[in-house]
């Protein structure tokens, strides 16, 4: 097991619970891949430059966290929310810094573990939110539309159907069918 030292002490020895759920909240959020096993060392490979920083707990972090980029800074905040178990769960782009297979990825691990929480999201990404339970267009700072969005996609003169329209034929079926239509 990798040590997790804070003020010169060994935590993952005295409390490996700790340990085990803080690796297991980066794996949920995909900052450590599926195949690592908490159990086992981890290592981490100084010759390769895109090496995974979060192989083990004691990996440096800078003031602001500016040795991270958006994305990774993006993740680590929600593998802190599924620590908390947040009731409620406000996100700003949560995902706009990362790629769309990650999106995905990260849309569904959003889905699993916050189930039961209130979740507010701010997202332009239309897959970020076709299957919450109630979508709120604004349009400089005012509400156009609020309802869920299976409704308003089914409404031609809707702008969110618009807003899903212009994503193309194949997004647009995709959108639908992910909507529940």
């Amino acid at each position: 097991m990798t040590q997790l030292s804070l003020r010169g002490s060994d935590y993952s020895q005295r409390y490996p619970s700790i340990y085990t759920r803080r690796f297991e909240a980066l794996r949920r959020v995909h900052l450590i891949p599926s195949s690592d096993d908490v159990s086992q060392p981890l290592t981490q490979d100084p010759d390769n430059i895109n090496s995974n920083v979060f192989v083990n707990l004691d990996s440096p972090v800078s003031e602001g966290g500016e040795n991270f980029s958006t994305g990774e800074k993006q993740l680590i905040c929600m593998a802190r929310a599924i620590l908390k178990r947040s009731k409620v769960l406000i996100m700003d782009e949560a995902t706009a810094s990362v790629d769309y297979a990650t999106d995905e990825l990260i849309g569904k691990t959003i889905r699993k573990e916050f189930a039961n929480s209130t979740i507010l999201t701010i997202a332009h990404r239309l897959r970020t939110v076709i299957d919450y339970d109630r979508v709120m267009l604004l349009d400089e700072g005012r509400i156009m539309e609020f309802d869920r969005p299976s409704t308003l996609l089914s409404d031609p003169s809707s702008r969110f159907h618009g807003l899903c329209k212009a994503t193309g034929k194949n997004e647009f079926a995709q959108l639908k069918k992910m909507a529940g239509l």
